[in-house]
């Protein structure tokens, strides 16, 4: 489903229409990466797993508002 923000030119998508797919490639993304990443303690991988989750769903979404714009 996709939403136009009704403060913004209607040919440009909001953020959230755009919430979904930026988090669902950021938990898999970042739940590949902590699991695998041997060299660092599980513990400090439990910790981090949030932040980077959260870092990720943001840098993803704003990725996706970029080339929707740009195309």
């Amino acid at each position: 489903m996709i939403y136009h923000d009704s403060h913004v030119d209607s040919t440009t998508y909001s953020n959230r229409s755009l919430a979904f797919p930026a988090g669902g490639f950021s938990f898999v993304l970042t739940s590949y990466l902590a699991v695998r990443l041997d060299s660092i303690s599980g513990m400090i991988r439990i910790v981090l797993w949030p932040f980077a989750f959260f870092a990720g769903y943001l840098m993803i979404g704003l990725l996706l508002i970029f080339l929707n714009q740009v195309f």
